[in-house]
């Protein structure tokens, strides 16, 4: 059986900025300093695609989706100064918009911000979208959200 390959619909995309097996993915702002780091260590073929003003331009939508191909993994990256409840409704409108390109991939959130402010409890914003993605990945191998201060580096293993 062969490993699935990424949609050509994101692939050929002229809102792609780069499509190859790079050992490190960083995805930033180019105002600010918040930035998405991503480890490809057996370089996978890997996907980013810029969202907001290119691949949807109307309506709340967050700024990247990357894509890994092997493991069939898709992150919805949000890079945002210190609105955190924002970062989850943008989120959700991007994965609205996309899910039916995005069939068969198991389905993250993350953002990165200037600034937490950490609530006391869970907003029903972050509860609406982790349910969500809970629904949509049976078998999710990592955090559903994750969100973290200036940084969020992971690795794809």
């Amino acid at each position: 059986m062969s490993k699935p390959r990424l949609p050509v619909y994101f692939t050929q995309h002229t809102c792609a900025e780069f499509c190859d097996q790079r050992p490190l993915i960083v995805v930033r702002d180019r105002y600010n300093k918040q930035a998405y780091q991503l480890e490809n260590l057996h370089r996978q073929t890997c996907c980013a695609i810029r969202i907001d003003g290119c691949l949807l331009v109307e309506g709340e939508k967050c700024d990247y989706l990357l894509l890994a191909e092997d493991e069939y993994e898709a992150f919805f990256i949000e890079l945002k100064g210190q609105n955190l409840l924002k970062a989850f409704a943008q989120i959700d409108a991007s994965l609205s918009a996309l899910l039916p390109q995005l069939q068969g991939f198991s389905i993250y959130a993350r953002i990165v911000l200037n600034k937490i402010r950490t609530p006391a409890l869970k907003s029903s914003v972050e509860m609406k979208l982790e349910r969500r993605l809970k629904s949509l990945n049976k078998q999710a191998k990592r955090a559903l959200i994750q969100y973290q201060n200036t940084r969020l580096c992971e690795r794809l293993e």
